[in-house]
């Protein structure tokens, strides 16, 4: 009887840790009843192999009630049908306006309607319901805040009425918009939704910079006003891996030569700088392409600048962005007056200055004053009342007038040369056209002491690499769920490769379902934390990063990474450790053999590195597991 009672305690145990895993913390957005219907089994399937449990979709009023007479969920079933075969939980989007109700809290009984069709059709197998996408952004909502309140105070109504144990989510908001959200909740938003959701974006800068604290801050205004217990969820999160033009490629590195470097025999030092979480073969594509024609790289921080000498022999690359630390600037301006060559691109060079904050934060500050006190100038179109917004036609400078035009009309910032001292010179590289004006929006600057910036001020789109986007993922989403987020879908699944802009390669598959390095990145992390993950905490020494959490199976598990750069550890282990790359490979297979119960050197980077094991103690420079 005793050994019964035993077997029943253990196997109710049992359940209801099965019960409390049940639904997935791991999610990611697809767009099943659009584009990708066709592959929907496919897709699925590829979704479930991830291990991801939970898929956030568009249910368009539109496609299911084309007109006020006609109901159509043909495509919405068999999304269902296929999730549940694939063990997928679904969250779908209350949106996608019909061409008869283009502003939907104007036609609330339509939408009242639309609400109760869905509900009614999906009621015990959909949970939870986002009310709306990103309304705190023009392109999708085209009130104000006050508009879409009275669309979630009836929304919420509705699905509580039709089914009291469903969620409501919010909106998913673009970024973490205080001051919107303030606004919701100061008329009251906070009774009529159950979870908080966010789009926290970032493409300048890696998550490590600002994830963390853009949470804290969102955390305290939830408890100022009374709502600290809603859970947060992430339902979009994530970095496009699409390509620039390569006549625009091609473009950059012909600047480089006409400055007199040679890729093949000189050294282009790149600014990768952990402290200011700065890399130029990192987040941005555009420098990172460029870095990956030299034959000869090699990183440099930007206290390190003063030491670089203006040899013929190697050139300086900034990151494709508009960022730089103005207390380097005198270095820089050094460099270039002994006859260096520097190459930066993206929006307007130098104009936003970072200063470290004392808890290691930086504050960022537009200026032009950097940018001026090299002799340079731009341009833009926000500032000058007779400067385009985005240029029309383009034309190629003298020198570059043999290579391929592009065919994207980058343009809103234009090269000037009012700022050239006598003796200095300006070369035209790419020209744009609007109406009558003209402008260089890439030019190389020539000043009399031997100094030479190729400079891109185009209005770059915001990608990276492959790598770099699988690289991102699992830092991003261990730093969110650190700070207690409790689901988090990425953003996109599959890539349409529509054009080369940011929004068609956000997929961490392409749209022929092969698989990028991101899947892998994810599949990975889903593997090394498990479902029902619990007590993740980040910590930071110097410039690495140790997050360690206990697995629901009860293994010790940890991660070290960087933001940038390298660094190393010395890990001491047990004789059951474990290490993986990003992507799952087990590696350091021979140096544990060697090392059983002793101490390994790992090199560490901002590719992350899992480690099965329990942490005894964590000392400078050794990580006991």
């Amino acid at each position: 009887m005793r050994i019964e009672k035993i077997i029943y305690s253990l196997t109710l145990l049992f359940l209801l840790q099965s019960l409390a895993f049940a639904e997935s913390s791991f999610g990611v957005c697809a767009h099943l009843n659009r584009w990708e219907f066709p592959e929907l089994k496919e897709e699925t399937k590829l979704i479930k192999d991830a291990g991801i449990g939970f898929v956030r979709t568009d249910l368009d009023w539109g496609q299911v009630q084309p007109n006020t007479s006609t109901w159509n969920f043909s495509r919405w079933d068999k999304v269902v049908e296929e999730c549940e075969k694939n063990n997928l939980q679904i969250l779908p989007i209350f949106g996608g306006h019909p061409w008869y109700a283009k502003i939907p809290s104007e036609h609330l009984d339509l939408w009242e309607a639309y609400l109760k069709a869905a509900l009614e059709r999906y009621k015990g197998k959909i949970k939870y319901w986002e009310v709306y996408n990103e309304a705190d952004l023009t392109p999708f909502w085209k009130e104000n805040s006050a508009g879409y309140f009275e669309l979630l105070k009836k929304s919420y109504t509705i699905i509580k009425e039709a089914d009291s144990d469903a969620k409501v989510l919010l909106t998913g908001l673009g970024g973490i918009p205080e001051k919107y959200i303030s606004s919701l909740l100061r008329m009251g938003a906070g009774e009529y939704f159950d979870i908080m959701n966010i789009h926290p974006y970032d493409f300048n800068f890696p998550p490590e910079r600002a994830l963390a604290g853009r949470l804290k801050s969102l955390k305290s205004l939830m408890k100022k006003f009374n709502i600290e217990n809603k859970e947060i969820w992430i339902t979009e999160i994530g970095n496009s891996s699409g390509e620039n033009e390569k006549s625009y490629e091609a473009l950059a590195l012909r600047s480089i030569k006409q400055m007199g470097v040679n890729l093949q025999k000189d050294t282009a030092y790149f600014l990768c700088d952990a402290e200011y979480f700065y890399n130029a073969k990192g987040l941005h594509g555009f420098s990172s392409r460029v870095l990956e024609n030299f034959k000869s790289i090699k990183p440099i921080k930007f206290s390190e600048i003063k030491n670089l000498n203006a040899n013929a022999d190697k050139i300086l690359i900034l990151d494709s962005s508009q960022y730089f630390p103005y207390e380097f600037l005198e270095s820089l301006q050094n460099y270039l007056g002994q006859g260096g060559r520097v190459f930066m691109s993206g929006g307007i060079p130098l104009y936003l200055n970072m200063q470290k904050r004392i808890d290691g934060s930086l504050k960022i500050d537009a200026t032009m004053q950097a940018l001026e006190s090299l002799g340079m100038k731009v341009n833009p179109h926000w500032s000058m009342q007779n400067v385009p917004n985005k240029t029309d036609s383009l034309d190629l400078g003298k020198d570059f007038a043999k290579m391929n035009l592009p065919k994207f009309n980058y343009g809103s910032y234009f090269l000037e040369t009012t700022n050239l001292k006598e003796g200095d010179s300006f070369e035209p590289i790419l020209i744009g056209h609007s109406g009558a004006y003209k402008g260089a929006i890439a030019g190389i600057y020539k000043f009399k002491k031997g100094g030479q910036i190729a400079a891109f001020a185009s209005l770059l789109d915001e990608v990276t690499t492959e790598k770099e986007q699988a690289k991102f993922l699992p830092r991003a989403h261990l730093i969110a769920y650190s700070e207690g987020v409790k689901k988090i879908f990425q953003y996109n699944f599959r890539s349409n490769e529509n054009d080369i802009t940011r929004e068609s390669h956000f997929g961490i598959v392409r749209k022929n379902l092969e698989k990028k390095p991101a899947y892998y990145a994810y599949k990975t992390l889903i593997e090394k934390l498990g479902e029902g993950f619990t007590n993740l905490k980040i910590e930071k020494d110097t410039v690495v990063y140790h997050a360690s959490w206990d697995r629901a199976d009860g293994k010790k598990m940890n991660a070290i990474w960087t933001s940038a750069g390298n660094d190393e550890v010395y890990l001491q282990m047990e004789n059951n450790a474990q290490i993986w790359d990003m992507l799952g490979k087990s590696i350091y297979e021979a140096d544990m053999k060697k090392a059983r119960s002793g101490v390994i050197k790992i090199e560490v980077s901002d590719s992350i590195i899992y480690f099965s094991g329990l942490i005894k103690n964590t000392k400078k420079e050794v990580i006991n597991f």
